[in-house]
């Protein structure tokens, strides 16, 4: 007989085939398991990839429009310059009353220049007799700025709208304001600056020029700058001074340009994390980053993981239950198979189930010449 020790060893061990059997099933349910789970996290790696390749390529392509508009912006004041009818006007030598006869002629010339880019706007300002000329009006100063005000599209005052235009430069400048169109007032925009003195011209005039071309910021900014999904168009000027913050102005009070290289690399401005994307315009030397949530990336990525991570209880559950029938369905003839031999607990100690009818086996066999023996 066994002790009450050796009992529960043979329980253990009486079980040992269902557990080999139910831990290999299980092993090869993993398997696939497995490669689901790592499929899914290399897709998940894929989305996210491919979604920032594509807002970058976006990026890239808004900095070549926004390099195309800056040529046209160019040739566009290289063309005021030359054109007859403003030189007409900067070559007069008589009096006042003359110089503002042929002011219309000047507005009738902005206004039909061939633009191919819409949105560019032109103005004009004339030192000598205080005159701002845009392409529907020309007028002193103070008679535009008022018409400025009356549409509510400055909160400047006159010495502040005023001195915007008494500075000159002999370069190209790019900048953003609000305040150097007259068709676009108050709007953002894009700004291309450069003075022509008198004595630069190939006639004698007793005028200079400085000349804007300018053209709404929103014409660029308007597909990145997404309050809702808090995307942020940040632009950069040659100097590395933040010029453009975005629809998030408020977030992104101190970013150093150095940080963001022109590929894309992630950047932690106040406690969230941005996946963040550069580019260099090659006209106006400013840099442009884009700045979208890496919230927005795993927001994108949810759907499909949802979908994945189902799938995959799914299959394991239905997995499970298959391997507890499938081990129910075999084992079944080996129990009945000892039942019949009339095995039970008390007779031996072995290893598992097929130990346990091996034995039986020998047992018979070399039983069987003593009992046909005494059968003769």
């Amino acid at each position: 007989m066994l002790n009450a020790n050796d009992k529960r060893i043979y329980r253990i061990k009486r079980t040992i085939t269902l557990r080999r059997w139910a831990l290999s099933y299980i092993m090869i349910l993993l398997i696939p398991l497995i490669c689901a789970i790592a499929s899914c996290i290399f897709s998940r790696h894929i989305i996210i990839k491919e979604t920032s390749r594509a807002n970058r390529t976006m990026l890239l392509n808004t900095v070549k429009e926004i390099d195309n508009t800056a040529n046209h912006m160019t040739a566009s004041i290289e063309s005021i310059i030359v054109n007859k009818q403003f030189t007409n006007f900067l070559s007069l030598k008589s009096g006042r009353i003359e110089y503002i006869y042929l002011l219309p002629d000047v507005v009738s010339m902005l206004s039909s220049q061939p633009f191919s880019i819409t949105g560019i706007d032109s103005l004009i300002y004339i030192p000598e007799i205080d005159y701002l000329i845009a392409r529907s009006t020309a007028n002193t100063t103070m008679n535009i700025y008022n018409s400025v005000k009356y549409k509510k599209k400055t909160n400047l005052s006159y010495e502040s709208y005023h001195s915007l235009f008494q500075s000159s430069s002999s370069d190209y400048k790019w900048f953003v304001s609000d305040s150097y169109s007259y068709s676009n007032a108050g709007l953002d925009s894009v700004v291309l600056f450069r003075s022509f003195y008198a004595s630069e011209y190939p006639f004698a005039s007793k005028f200079s020029a400085n000349i804007y071309a300018s053209v709404p910021l929103s014409k660029f900014t308007e597909m990145f700058d997404d309050p809702d999904a808090q995307n942020c168009l940040l632009i950069f000027d040659k100097e590395g001074h933040m010029i453009h913050y975005g629809a998030q102005e408020e977030q992104f009070p101190s970013i150093d340009l150095k940080s963001i290289s022109n590929e894309i690399n992630t950047l932690v401005v106040g406690g969230e994390t941005y996946i963040a994307s550069g580019a260099k315009s090659a006209t106006s030397g400013w840099t442009f980053v884009l700045l979208v949530p890496a919230a927005n990336y795993w927001s994108s990525t949810y759907e499909w993981t949802l979908f994945a991570s189902t799938i995959i209880l799914i299959a394991f559950i239905v997995g499970l239950i298959l391997i507890s029938l499938l081990i129910k369905f075999n084992y079944t003839p080996l129990d009945n198979m000892l039942k019949a031999l009339g095995i039970t607990i008390d007779q031996t100690l072995p290893a598992n189930e097929y130990d346990l009818i091996q034995n039986t086996y020998l047992k018979v066999y070399s039983d069987y010449p003593k009992t046909n023996k005494s059968l003769m």
